[in-house]
């Protein structure tokens, strides 16, 4: 059986705890079943920057006449945002390249399954399944995937993620109306990057406010931005069920406190009502 001196699941945060081990001559295993580079890579804080920057441009000409500046209205070149976008993702590629090419190192591509207290067997994407491998020190970062909420009917109506949104189901252009189930820093980002665009933006927040993990001043000043760029902002609601409804996707939203149910209808729903950790795909 392969001995690894270290082995190391997940190649977000790490990579860099893999790096200190190769330049002390550590024999290390990586392994990881997305690709390379990690969430913040590839589908989380470089690509939704790309995507920001752009809605930042956009707000910034609109409020322009505030200092005597005025601009007409901008024309978006959605695949361009899109091109420059999916070239800051492309650099999992050289990662993985990189990677291949290391001496001491075995790159493991699949998911990583505890066969025993030090012992470790993958689930290949190329080669199936792989022999146990030991180690005589784990380091588990395996990251962490989009919480589905249980939502009565969703999995019918369909809906998206940030792993499909940066992946198969990126929208050709921008949607004409987007749901988004969340109202923290990933769904306040969405709402920001689309409506800019002209979307229709309907965020849906469990709690009494938006960004509930900041301080109350926070969660007011946003929302009032949120609804001068004319987003809807439902707070202390419960996406409950869904149904298709004249082509459109249709939340049934309930209030936390009681009251009149509400709905929501759009052409996609975007979950960012959190996310769960990836540690039980590795049956520990």
């Amino acid at each position: 059986m392969e001995t690894y001196d270290l082995v190391i699941v997940g190649s977000g945060s790490g990579l860099m705890v893999l790096e200190a081990a190769l330049e002390q001559g550590l024999s290390c295993a990586l392994v990881e079943k997305d690709p390379l580079g990690g969430t913040c890579l590839n589908r989380g804080c470089i690509p939704s920057k790309v995507l920001v920057y752009p809605a930042d441009v956009i707000r910034e000409a609109e409020h322009a006449d505030r200092i005597g500046v005025r601009f007409a209205p901008p024309e978006v070149d959605w695949p361009t945002i899109a091109k420059r976008m999916w070239t800051y993702i492309g650099a999992n590629k050289q990662i993985e390249a990189s990677l291949n090419k290391a001496e001491h190192l075995a790159l493991y591509r699949g998911t990583g399954v505890f066969t025993g207290p030090d012992t470790m067997q993958v689930a290949d994407e190329r080669n199936g399944l792989t022999e146990p491998f030991s180690g005589r020190m784990f380091v588990l970062a395996p990251g962490a995937r989009t919480l589905v909420p249980p939502i009565q009917g969703l999995a019918t109506v369909g809906f998206i993620t940030s792993e499909s949104f940066f992946g198969p189901r990126f929208p050709e252009k921008p949607w004409e109306s987007l749901t988004i189930v969340g109202g923290g820093a990933i769904g306040l980002e969405f709402a920001h990057i689309f409506s800019a665009q002209g979307t229709r933006v309907t965020i849906v927040e469990m709690a009494s406010r938006l960004a509930p993990l900041e301080e109350p001043e926070v969660s007011v000043m946003l929302e009032e931005q949120m609804r001068v760029h004319g987003i809807r902002v439902l707070t202390g609601y419960k996406a409950v069920s869904a149904k298709l409804e004249q082509g459109l996707k249709t939340l049934v939203l309930e209030p936390i406190g009681g009251g009149a149910a509400e709905s929501a209808a759009s052409e996609e729903i975007l979950l960012a009502a959190g996310v769960r950790s990836n540690a039980d795909l590795l049956q520990v």
